[in-house]
């Protein structure tokens, strides 16, 4: 089995579950994919092409080192941009937050395998 996607770059792991669940796909900066194996073993296996690209900055335009939560995963970021990549088409609520400041909720679609893009001003905890 190969991974289908010439801009991965990182490590590629199968978690094994029991039979009658999915295996998930992993990889780095990628959302997980679940996957299910059958007697035929595919060539390769693709990602959807989707992508949420997040600039992060704080109310004076600082850019910020921030996290993302999608469907329980994390995902870091680093000097105020955020990638999540692997997104099938549809809603997605993502969470954002940065050390010190305020946590905020975002629904983002991503259509026809785009990439949709996020400009986000976090506000300082009290």
């Amino acid at each position: 089995v190969g991974l289908a996607d010439p801009d991965e770059e990182g490590v590629l792991m199968v978690e094994v579950m029991p039979p009658e669940r999915p295996a998930l796909l992993f990889a780095r900066g990628f959302l997980p994919l679940p996957i299910r194996f059958g007697p035929e073993l595919p060539d390769t296996i693709s990602f959807p092409p989707g992508r949420l690209v997040l600039t992060l900055e704080d109310d004076d335009g600082t850019s910020l080192d921030g996290v993302a939560w999608l469907r329980g995963y994390r995902f870091d970021g680093k000097d105020g941009r955020l990638e999540i990549r692997g997104l099938p088409d549809g809603e997605h609520e993502v969470r954002v937050g940065a050390e010190g400041f305020r946590g905020l909720a975002l629904e983002v679609a991503v259509r026809d395998g785009q990439t949709a893009t996020r400009e986000v001003t976090l506000r300082r905890r009290p």
